[in-house]
């Protein structure tokens, strides 16, 4: 291994083309390794503000639902207040209406919290989806530059093997 290295520096030392092949295939791997960090780490900051956005709409989602049960609270005491008003005894049929009231902004209510959770749930999705296609991104990269550093590396042991005669007149 030793004769190895001394022959290639050797080699590298009398050809400044082998100098430069070596030097540029020593760069383009550190782009390549580069650029998959970068890749990686913009990513995962998009599953960072992907999840801060899913935790705002979950405050937002709080903050809408109180909003609903208070308006909801409000009909019904208004309801209730209109109908002890007009000397109306609340039983049998404004009751029934207050009930149907009562069901119906509790449906409307489920339908909206699911709405709610289902767009915190696609936006934690979503920033799942982006760390792993940044990671993938950055696995695909530091392979391109490992086959491409390897056929670098290739090429430049093949350029080192060549046989160089010599005869009386010098290199040929």
């Amino acid at each position: 291994m030793g004769q190895f290295i001394v022959a290639a520096a050797t080699a590298i030392a009398a050809n400044p083309a082998i100098s430069i092949a070596v030097a540029s295939t020593a760069a383009s791997a550190g782009v390549g390794i580069q650029s998959a960090r970068r890749q990686k780490a913009e990513g995962k900051s998009q599953q960072a503000n992907l999840n801060r956005q899913a935790e705002q709409e979950k405050i937002a989602a709080i903050d809408r639902e109180g909003q609903r049960r208070r308006r909801l609270n409000q009909i019904l005491g208004t309801t209730i207040t209109e109908t002890g008003a007009k000397g109306i005894a609340f039983e049998g049929s404004p009751q029934a209406v207050a009930t149907a009231e009562i069901e119906q902004a509790e449906l409307a209510e489920a339908g909206a919290k699911v709405s709610d959770l289902s767009k915190i749930s696609q936006l934690r999705r979503t920033g799942k989806a982006a760390k792993r296609a940044g990671k993938n991104l950055s696995e695909m990269t530091l392979l391109s530059t490992a086959a491409q550093t390897a056929g670098s590396a290739a090429s430049l042991g093949m350029a080192m093997k060549k046989p160089t005669v010599i005869s009386a007149s010098g290199p040929l």
